[in-house]
């Protein structure tokens, strides 16, 4: 099965609140980012790799559901 078609069954399958749920984490990757940018502290670094690490573990979680 090719990526795309997957990726079709991930979509079809996915509830508002799995949305919302991917929506977060990237929100939360991206402000890190930002921060992590404007004041080059590490803690912002490590909220940036954890938030995209659980944005990962989701998409992942969501496609074995599929």
């Amino acid at each position: 099965m090719g990526s795309v078609e997957k990726a079709e069954r991930v979509v079809a399958r996915l509830t508002e609140e799995d949305k919302y749920k991917l929506r977060r984490r990237i929100d939360e990757c991206l402000l890190a980012a930002i921060k992590f940018d404007e004041t080059r502290k590490a803690e912002y670094f490590v909220k940036m790799k954890d938030s995209l690490e659980m944005f990962m573990e989701t998409l992942e979680r969501l496609e074995r559901e599929a």
